[in-house]
């Protein structure tokens, strides 16, 4: 074989199965545990509302609407244990914070997830999808050698970083494929985007003055929706090149918490900004 083969096959294999710094993937399975822990206990005044027997999406009601062959817990378990159904679920996220088992309870939270979602799909959006697949990631993902109560022995081998690179291109994916749908958008090009999504109530109201700036300044718009475009293509890409990564991901946690305060998208820019930290390096541990 080649020198350049050679090389070539050893780049392919560290790019897929090079271990990780344990301390970046307890610092992950701790963030994710915890987003999900408050995504439910949010939830708190609508459980009944949206998931129970006599609520705004009851059982015949979603039985019409959910795919064919999706299934959920909730369908067969009597809706008197709905809320044990969703205690059960913040008790695996915070077991999955503190580290205990965390694999095994990743494994019964993604069943959760899987259950609460397709139980009522009207609810779903663009996060829900996300956390079912961080989620079921993280079940691979090598994450308690550090910050855990039940650790792995400090001897144990150590795992190949496969199921966190697929975590990574899963967050690149995410942003790229925002940028491609908003692509053949003329809105988006002519600058006209942004000024539209400002004054829609229910997507960007958490910033109470942005209509009446947009209002008084509408070149704003030009740069912001432009901008979205370039950042949502330049970003997935830059953030491969090592030298430039602390810069892509700089730039992308601030675009997600820029999106935070001023829209309605719940844990999504949390999530996001929780997998795009995964590609930044850890200072090297003193000897």
């Amino acid at each position: 074989m080649s020198d350049l083969a050679t090389r070539a096959l050893a780049g392919w294999d560290r790019f897929w199965h090079a271990p990780v710094d344990p301390r970046m993937t307890a610092f992950f399975r701790i963030g994710f545990g915890l987003i999900v822990a408050l995504v439910f206990l949010g939830q708190y005044p609508f459980v009944e509302l949206w998931w129970g027997d006599e609520g705004l999406c009851p059982p015949e009601l979603a039985n019409q609407f959910r795919a064919r062959g999706s299934w959920s817990l909730l369908f067969a378990i009597p809706s008197d244990y709905l809320w044990v159904c969703w205690g059960l679920a913040i008790t695996h996220a915070l077991l999955i914070a503190a580290g205990v088992w965390h694999r095994l309870n990743a494994a019964l939270l993604f069943v959760w997830l899987i259950s609460f979602q397709n139980r009522c799909t009207f609810i779903n959006d663009g996060e829900d999808t996300v956390m079912k697949l961080f989620c079921f990631l993280l079940i691979f993902i090598d994450a308690s050698r550090v910050w855990a109560v039940t650790k792995r022995p400090a001897d144990a081998p150590e795992q190949s970083g496969f199921a966190l690179r697929l975590l990574q291109i899963q967050t690149v994916f995410v942003f790229g494929v925002a940028g491609m749908e908003k692509w053949p958008g003329a809105s988006w090009w002519n600058g006209e985007a942004m000024f539209w999504v400002a004054h829609l109530d229910d997507y960007a109201g958490r910033f109470p003055y942005l209509p009446e700036i947009m209002q008084a300044a509408p070149w704003l718009s030009w740069p912001m929706s432009t901008g979205t475009l370039f950042f949502e293509f330049v970003i997935p890409i830059i953030v491969w090149v090592r030298k430039l990564r602390v810069l892509a991901v700089a730039v992308a946690i601030f675009f997600h918490l820029a999106l935070e305060s001023m829209s309605h998208l719940y844990a999504f820019e949390w999530l996001m900004i929780l997998g795009w930290l995964t590609f930044l390096p850890w200072p090297k541990r003193p000897e």
